[in-house]
């Protein structure tokens, strides 16, 4: 158990000291930029998707205007 909590604390120290304030400001735009590439693709893919369900409706419609023309004749 002692030795566990020795690990612990290690990484604790090793954790809080690590980095210096520079390398927190780096970590932390590169965090920024991934989250702001992760929301533009996001994004896309819903308009992406947007515009692939209504051509999907508009391909539906057309076959059942099709299929009720056929259905009057």
């Amino acid at each position: 158990m002692k030795k566990i909590f020795i690990v612990l604390v290690g990484l604790l120290l090793m954790v809080s000291f690590g980095c210096s304030s520079e390398e927190d400001k780096t970590a932390s735009e590169k965090a920024k930029e991934t989250v702001i590439e992760a929301q533009d693709k996001a994004e896309e893919m819903a308009d992406d998707a947007a515009t692939a369900t209504k051509e999907a409706a508009d391909e539906v419609q057309d076959k059942a205007e099709e299929m009720a023309d056929d259905a009057d004749k």
